[in-house]
């Protein structure tokens, strides 16, 4: 089954924001939750300030040592937003200058997936499996963490969109659960 990929740069924009997002989410959580262990320690070392134990000093200043980390985490999911941005803008012009069409294929023993710059040929077994959110399908490689192929239903006909559902289901089932 062969799938045409016409490109979109709306979409595309959309599709590989809305990836860079999921993608960061765990970390960005993570790191908000070093302001409940600021204002924990801000408040015990207030206390114990007030209390007239000198220790503290020292438990403001692990706060603050935590308050230096949750910016520099801010810091550097901004620079990989920039940086991830500006790949895209390399991209779309790639893209928007390329002589043929994107598609992928579904065959028997593989994933074929082509692009004006690239082109690749995968084997089932090399899937971890597939998820959708939010109309967009993420077809998750083993590969490399965090390393998914990704088609919006906006991009593909929707009798293309119930095709390659059905067809995935029918290759990665037998493999590995999946998860919707």
């Amino acid at each position: 089954m062969r799938i045409e990929l016409p490109f979109n740069e709306t979409v595309f924009f959309r599709r590989n924001r809305f990836y860079f997002d999921i993608t960061w989410a765990a970390f960005l959580k993570s790191n908000r939750q070093r302001l409940i262990w600021v204002a924990l320690a801000a408040f015990f070392g207030g206390l114990l300030i007030y209390d007239g134990n000198s220790l503290g000093w020292l438990v403001l200043g692990v706060g603050i040592q935590i308050l230096i980390n949750f910016s520099n985490g801010l810091n550097q999911h901004k620079h990989a937003k920039k940086l991830y941005e500006s790949k895209l803008e390399k991209y779309v012009e790639e893209y928007s200058g390329g002589k043929s069409d994107s598609y992928c294929e579904l065959q028997e023993d593989y994933f074929l997936i082509v692009y004006p710059q690239f082109e690749s040929k995968i084997k089932w077994s090399y899937f971890e499996g597939y998820r959708i959110i939010e109309d967009t399908l993420f077809l998750d490689m083993d590969i490399a963490n965090g390393h998914s192929f990704l088609v919006s239903r906006s991009e593909i006909e929707e009798y293309e969109w119930l095709a390659l559902r059905e067809k995935l289901g029918s290759e990665l089932d037998d493999l590995l659960p999946s998860s919707e």
